[in-house]
């Protein structure tokens, strides 16, 4: 089943749906995650997208994962200083410390801000539609929890240890509890999520779990409540309205300068607003001929 849909054709629309989680006091008393993605797909992490690409026989290269790990974790020690080195039975420190340096992994990237998340929905594919993935991280805690609890597990193990004891089969989902901090992902208000199982859709697990709680079940399918009062539910943007989107969020240094420091960032940022100033030189000029071509004017 598809998460619920609330389109925002322009940015006002966007900047009334957070205003109202804002005045609910949603945004402050709880904990919300955002992912913006560029096209509606579903939210499987790079390295179970990659098994997903060998027709079927990922289950065959799911055990290289820890081979890759291994690789990495070898490597990376001659390039970073000691205090940024998870220790070798970190194994969900690792997988952050990848994520980082781009390498694939089981983590999903989620934002805390909506902000941050709708620049990743509108920088790419300007021919698709982009979408904004929100869901109740507070909620969400609480109802893997309580499957937790029903493996007779305690709530406090680290991620390593829910990683390396609880079966696949659990329904479970969880932001990783100690963040490798780097000014990436400081800017970027990052958040990462990871499952048991590597073949497991973010989606479909946090819609499961959340649709098993009672509350929940309530708030995602009447439809007398409005979306933006729901434990999830996606933002859709317009095609069309990507570049304007883009600008707006320039204007409040939200681009690919501040948000990937360092020099690669800044180009890329040229790069944005070279793209922006074409788009409004084409708009300029279809206004003007469509003023030229009116006989009233």
């Amino acid at each position: 089943m598809k998460w619920p849909e609330i389109v925002a054709n322009n940015w006002k629309d966007f900047d009334n749906i957070i205003t109202q989680m804002i005045d609910h006091g949603r945004l402050l008393k709880e904990r919300f995650f955002f992912r913006g993605q560029s096209a509606d797909w579903p939210l499987f992490p790079s390295f179970t997208r990659i098994l997903n690409q060998t027709e079927g026989y990922g289950f065959l290269l799911a055990p290289f994962e820890a081979v890759v790990v291994k690789k990495f974790m070898s490597t990376a020690r001659q390039h970073l200083l000691v205090n940024l080195v998870p220790t070798d039975d970190d194994i969900v420190g690792w997988w952050q410390l990848m994520q980082h340096y781009r390498a694939p992994t089981r983590l999903l990237d989620w934002t805390s801000s909506p902000y941050v998340a709708a620049y990743f929905a509108v920088i790419e594919h300007l021919e698709r539609d982009g979408f904004i993935w929100v869901m109740n991280y507070s909620c969400l805690e609480k109802a893997v929890d309580a499957e937790i609890k029903k493996e007779r597990c305690s709530t406090t193990e680290s991620d390593t240890w829910y990683v390396r004891n609880l079966p696949q089969s659990i329904n479970f989902i969880r932001a990783i509890d100690k963040n490798h901090s780097n000014p990436r992902a400081v800017v970027q208000q990052a958040e990462l999520t990871y499952t048991i199982n590597v073949f497991s859709d973010h989606g479909l697990i946090i819609q499961s779990l959340l649709d098993n709680n009672i509350n929940s079940t309530w708030e995602n399918k009447s439809s007398d409540v409005p979306l933006v009062e729901r434990k999830y539910f996606k933002i859709v943007i317009p095609k069309e309205s990507k570049r304007d989107y883009l600008a707006r969020l320039h204007t409040a240094n939200i681009s690919a300068s501040s948000l990937f420091p360092g020099l690669d960032g800044v180009g890329a940022a040229i790069k944005e607003e070279i793209d922006w100033q074409i788009h409004v030189a084409i708009k300029s000029n279809s206004k003007h001929k469509d003023t030229s071509n009116n006989p009233e004017n």
